[in-house]
């Protein structure tokens, strides 16, 4: 979902706080997703629930589904739980009754608390000082055929005519008037994630002399035909502007040639060739099959790629398919639309051992795409020219990084604030990356 014509970027400074004595060890490649953001902080947690299914039913789909029913409930508490149920701790078949059975499960996932949160909600300043306490949410028993069942009675904040099956979760509330039967779920805060000051791995990305780059900017109207004025339009040409400002250079051909979509813009600098591939909402008008296929083979083909567009509620799952990436080139997939943490992360490192994420862990606004595209790839082409460190005051750490999208998002924030002063919009987005706790890289020693 966006508000107004959403997918903007985040805010703040850098913050250092302290890990958790007790924090779980550092992970395993990329099985957690060890993330890095100067706004929001990273904890292990535990949910524990019980679901109603039909005899014979796939039970760890359903449970994902139900615990994405929590989603309202638990951002208002302040928690942006990850919202992948990729393996299940325990499964107890508790009752049968007819056809229906009851199961009780327990997993483990990541979750965020952002520093202001943390203050707000929780009235702490010591980010240790949650660990062991417990959140909780109220989730229907049963997921199935809720919006048909039970229509507008348990959902808030939708706009009229938007509202589906599809979506049902983001909405749903059990406040008065609710009727559907609904079970605690149940989230112990277990602990404080390890964190680091790690890199991007910039030896991988260079090791040939080249940088391959995608851009995707997507449409933020819903209509047959992409307007000239929509806002996705907007930004890409901005983009266009930015790179020519970079000194890339407009180069001939397709940039995917199977679909005859796409452009290509070279650039060669300090020893360094970047190509980008650049794709804008009309480009990206395909029927859905095709435009999967595009997707997939431009995520598979380039190093550093970059999506600006709606997260149509978690359902892109061609970022859930092993066949989009290939696992054996680093990669840095910045997914720039609503509450992707939440959606996409676990989904990409669960298919991509040697991925960093870039996500939001908020909904979002359109009009700031291009700026967001620009710090990422400015960043990114610069550290790959320097290794890293142009000396010592500048450095292109992922710290270093996302703290430029956040500062710039704040400054945006404030903008929009001081000209839009009896706006309902409280939020700006929250920016980190994932999957770069057990980066390698870090920059040659300054020489004296």
């Amino acid at each position: 979902m966006r508000t107004s014509l959403s997918l903007i970027i985040a805010m703040l400074g850098a913050c250092a706080l302290p890990v958790d004595e007790q924090a779980a060890s550092m992970p395993d490649g990329k099985g957690e997703t060890g993330y890095l953001s100067t706004l929001a902080l990273e904890y292990h947690t535990t949910v524990e629930g019980e679901i109603d299914l039909p005899l014979g039913a796939v039970v760890e789909n359903e449970i994902s589904l139900q615990v994405r029913h929590a989603m309202r409930q638990l951002v208002r508490q302040g928690l942006h739980l990850n919202l992948a149920t990729d393996a299940l701790d325990s499964l107890d078949r508790v009752a049968v009754s007819g056809t229906t059975a009851t199961y009780r499960y327990r997993f483990h996932v990541e979750g965020l608390i952002t520093h202001e949160e943390l203050r707000s909600k929780w009235g702490l300043t010591d980010p240790r000082g949650l660990r062991q306490r417990r959140i909780g949410a109220l989730v229907p028993r049963n997921v199935r055929s809720l919006y048909q069942t039970y229509g507008e009675r348990c959902a808030a904040g939708y706009i009229p005519g938007e509202l589906g099956e599809h979506n049902y979760f983001y909405y749903f509330d059990p406040l008065p008037g609710c009727d559907v039967a609904t079970t605690p779920l149940a989230i112990s805060v277990e602990n404080l994630a390890a964190e680091a000051n790690p890199y991007p791995e910039y030896d991988r990305l260079i090791a040939d002399r080249e940088l391959s780059v995608v851009a995707f900017f997507g449409a933020v109207e819903h209509g047959e035909q992409v307007r000239r004025g929509d806002q996705g339009m907007r930004e890409w040409r901005d983009f266009i502007k930015v790179l020519k400002q970079l000194n890339f250079q407009r180069i001939g051909g397709d940039a995917d040639e199977p679909t005859g979509k796409g452009r290509i813009f070279r650039r060669y600098a300090n020893g360094l060739t970047v190509k980008l591939s650049l794709f804008s909402p009309r480009d990206l008008q395909l029927n859905r099959a095709t435009g999967k296929q595009l997707f997939a083979r431009m995520v598979r083909e380039n190093e550093l790629v970059m999506y600006m567009g709606h997260s149509f509620y978690g359902s892109l799952d061609v970022l859930d398919e092993p066949a989009t990436y290939d696992p054996a080139m680093y990669q840095i997939i910045m997914v720039a639309s609503c509450w992707s943490y939440e959606y996409y992360t676990k989904q990409v490192l669960k298919h991509h051992p040697l991925a960093d994420v870039v996500n939001d862990t908020e909904s979002g606004w359109a009009m700031n795409a291009a700026e967001f595209a620009e710090i990422l790839l400015t960043n990114i082409v610069r550290g790959s020219e320097t290794q890293g460190r142009l000396d010592a005051e500048t450095v292109y750490s992922w710290r270093e990084i996302i703290n430029r999208m956040n500062v710039y998002a704040q400054r945006a924030y404030s903008a929009y604030l001081h000209e839009n002063p009896y706006t309902n919009v409280d939020h700006h987005e929250i920016m980190g990356v994932s999957g770069v706790l057990t980066n390698v890289f870090q920059p040659a020693p300054l020489s004296d």
